[in-house]
């Protein structure tokens, strides 16, 4: 929620980090979004479903290329290991494309909409 309420006020090109893994070691895969001329690196778990409904032109890719990775890659520390060194890649000038494939299945929830109610308003924290 922080993070979708505050991109757009980060200057032109800001790269965001988003670690909130509880999958860490699982089979879920790390992602590069690309949107509103921003980066955002993050595993592919559904954290970045408020970006990509509010950037319906967002491009993802899954992050494939090891050779940007921490070796070796520990089964629980993908933030250190995978995440923070795409993104500092990023900040070194380091394109997308060269990061892996874009993705159209990536996960996005279904998030409840808050609704108007005759006496008052309905919503889910």
């Amino acid at each position: 929620f922080t993070l979708a309420q505050s991109y757009r006020f980060f200057p032109p090109g800001a790269i965001h980090l988003v670690v909130v893994d509880p999958g860490v070691g699982s089979a879920r895969r790390p992602i590069l979004a690309s949107a509103a001329n921003a980066q955002f690196v993050a595993p592919d778990n559904g954290v970045l479903s408020m970006i990509y409904e509010r950037e319906p032109d967002a491009q993802v890719r899954h992050i494939t290329r090891e050779r940007h990775f921490l070796r070796p890659v520990s089964n629980t520390f993908h933030g250190r290991d995978i995440f923070a060194p795409v993104a500092a890649w990023l900040s070194q000038g380091v394109e997308p494309i060269e990061f892996g494939e874009v993705i159209t299945d990536y996960v996005k929830l279904a998030l409840p909409k808050p609704r108007r109610l005759r006496d008052g308003n309905e919503q889910r924290v």
